[in-house]
């Protein structure tokens, strides 16, 4: 009998451990179908960037960003698909800027980072003072891509490829308030319309990639460059490659600035909190 009941165990044991296994192998391999089914339908270094933009003239709004660990939210974040996750803040402006997986649209993107707890409790700090974190619907629009090839809104987010190792600069500038001048600008600077002299001139300095979203009448630009790209060695330089004082002249009247400013002048740093 005892050796019966032995037997039983065995064989249940061997029964259930085999379905569990079978269990495990089954996710695993789902899991595997939808990365191979991903990396086939948008490359293996593919990711979405959604950017977002909050004013707010509360001290209180920086004290609360700044005393986040953002490198414990991209620990969590990756649960939910979110690769990085950085604020830039210059005078009242924060500037968020998104990586995540290229399936997400902005509306996911955010649900799942509001369900990280530092997160959570970061934006009902926020609300008491007043301070609504951008929903969903509120990504940034992009108006300029280097070497861009596809429109995409900002609500499906801005499919783009991981560069490697590069230099990030953030950076800000106010548009006059003319809606003319805007959809001009906007125009100047859209698919195809940029001049190729300035593009080879930033891929000759060392550029690596370069981004322009707009909110409202501030214009944020995000320029990834090679690690060692040094902005007081190559800004000189910049200004006198061919048709750069040219460019400058002509973007310079939809721009609030001081006459005959010169790139460092007008594009002011936002840093990283």
């Amino acid at each position: 009998m005892k050796n019966c009941n032995t037997l039983i165990i065995i064989m249940f044991t061997l029964l259930f451990g085999c379905k569990e296994a079978s269990k495990q192998s089954n996710t695993t391999s789902v899991l595997e179908k939808n990365r191979d089914e991903k990396e086939n339908k948008y490359g293996k270094d593919a990711f979405r960037r959604f950017t977002y933009f909050l004013n707010s003239n509360n001290p209180r709004t920086e004290q609360f960003l700044k005393s986040i660990d953002w490198g414990t939210i991209d620990r969590k974040a990756i649960n939910f698909g979110i690769y990085r996750a950085n604020c830039y803040k210059k005078g009242n402006g924060y500037f968020f800027i998104f990586d995540a997986e290229p399936t997400l649209n902005s509306e996911e993107l955010l649900n799942g980072f509001q369900q990280i707890d530092t997160v959570k409790y970061l934006m009902e700090s926020m609300e008491t003072l007043g301070v609504k974190f951008p929903a969903g619907n509120n990504a940034l629009e992009r108006i300029y891509k280097l070497d861009q090839k596809v429109i995409y809104t900002p609500f499906i987010g801005q499919l783009k490829t991981d560069i490697g190792s590069h230099k990030r600069f953030v950076w800000t500038l106010l548009l006059k308030e003319d809606p003319k001048l805007i959809s001009e600008y906007r125009k100047a600077h859209s698919m195809g319309q940029a001049w190729p002299q300035i593009t080879e001139n930033m891929k000759a300095m060392g550029v690596k990639d370069m981004e322009i979203y707009l909110s409202g009448t501030q214009a944020i630009l995000i320029m990834d460059t090679e690690p060692n790209f040094d902005m007081e060695v190559a800004g000189p330089k910049w200004q006198k490659l061919p048709k750069e004082r040219e460019w400058q002249e002509y973007v310079a009247k939809f721009q609030r600035i001081q006459p005959g400013s010169s790139i460092q002048e007008k594009w002011q740093d936002m840093q990283v909190l």
